[in-house]
């Protein structure tokens, strides 16, 4: 299909996003509902219990709040403030498989940032203590973690000496966060690499993350490895040099591994990508194109299932049932500012988005986390299909 084609598919689509909508039976509740700051919010689910964690300024430093459901997304617990530190704890991530619920975040407790880690055994209900897992001395943010029963991954930018140098670090546990491997740096920049996301599948981790390249533009680089994390092969760049990437996303159902990103120009965004590779990141196909001006983007896989999701001016989803070669119509939720949304998958293929949203038209002050879910299969929609390439 040539650009021209599509982007008149692209635009007739969104006329009909209302009927689409409603016949995805989209379910939406508000996750936050305070005076605060409410951002950055993640999301697991595992069977029917769904996570959420955010960081919230309510208090007047940035704590961590988790917020959790037992069936399915119908009724909710009280937050609970994970981090309760005198510093500001921002930028969460969690993970949850079997009765484990896993959470790492970025904390101010003294006047360098660093990564902190808790743990639950049981679904939720009690956590460990805080556990510091960057103990050398630095400054470290932007964790991500993921996880299989009692093998946790987790991977974090990090400058070691303090010197404004950013590079990527991993660290695993086998014992479900008890004890914790020497950190390894993974990235070797010129300029600062971070927003790093981990995930995991069988033996093999995969890490993509954004590096700035001297001339203030933003790649996509990927790295993995085959050994659990032992070792790890040398890195690719997934978008290129002329480019300002930003925001990388990945999903992996082994051998396939697929990455998104967003695209920018002048600090604008101006498009959203996606990459995939069909034998563990060995090799990837050319980058199609989602928006002309989607920025923030996340992805989650089941099968040869894809769920896409993304903010532009708006929450914007869509589904590929071909492991990515094309695409249903773009599917558009709401239609204020979707900060950082997030996308996850249950194994009976319900569908959770969560997402911050503004108050005010202005985005200043309150925002507030929301949700949304369908437990009904997305399956294709009557109005028209469109591939995303051009």
């Amino acid at each position: 299909m040539s650009s021209r084609s599509f982007f008149k598919v692209f635009f007739l689509l969104f006329f009909f996003t209302s009927t689409i909508s409603q016949a995805q039976s989209w379910i939406t509740r508000r996750i936050s509902n305070n005076r605060g700051f409410s951002y950055r919010p993640k999301i697991a689910v595992n069977s029917t219990n769904v996570y959420i964690v955010w960081d919230d300024d309510t208090l007047g430093n940035s704590e961590i709040f988790l917020r959790s459901s037992k069936n399915g997304g119908a009724t909710w617990s009280l937050q609970k403030n994970i981090s309760s530190s005198p510093g500001d704890s921002l930028m969460p991530d969690l993970a949850a498989s079997g009765s484990y619920v896993y959470i790492v975040w970025e904390d101010f407790i003294d006047s360098n940032s660093s990564i902190y880690f808790k743990r639950s055994k049981d679904g939720g209900l009690t956590w460990s203590n805080a556990k510091h897992i960057a103990t050398a001395p630095g400054s470290g943010g932007w964790p991500s973690i993921a996880a299989n029963e009692e093998q946790v991954f987790v991977a974090w930018s990090y400058d070691l000496n303090v010197i404004g140098n950013y590079e990527i670090y991993f660290s695993t546990s086998n014992d479900a966060g008890i004890s914790w491997t020497p950190i390894k740096r993974l990235s070797y920049a010129s300029g600062l690499s971070y927003w790093p996301k981990i995930a995991i599948a069988g033996s093999s981790a995969f890490v993509v993350w954004m590096e700035e390249l001297p001339e203030y533009n933003n790649q996509i680089n990927f790295k993995r490895s085959i050994n659990g994390g032992k070792s790890w092969k040398a890195p690719v760049k997934l978008s290129p040099s002329s480019a300002d990437s930003w925001w990388p996303r990945l999903a992996v159902v082994d051998p396939f591994v697929y990455v998104v990103w967003g695209n920018y120009v002048n600090y604008q965004s101006n498009g959203v990508c996606f990459k995939k590779s069909s034998n563990r990141g060995v090799s990837w196909s050319t980058t199609d194109f989602f928006d002309t001006k989607g920025g923030e983007i996340d992805i989650a896989a089941k099968g040869t299932d894809l769920y896409v999701v993304w903010d532009d001016t708006g929450l914007v989803f869509s589904k590929s049932n071909d492991q990515g070669d094309s695409w249903i119509d773009p599917v558009k939720l709401s239609y204020k500012v979707a900060g950082m949304p997030r996308i996850a998958i249950t194994e009976s293929s319900n569908i959770y988005i969560v997402y911050a949203e503004p108050l005010s038209s202005n985005y200043q002050g309150n925002w507030d986390i929301y949700l949304k879910y369908t437990k009904k299969p997305s399956g294709r929609y009557t109005v028209g299909r469109a591939a995303p390439r051009y």
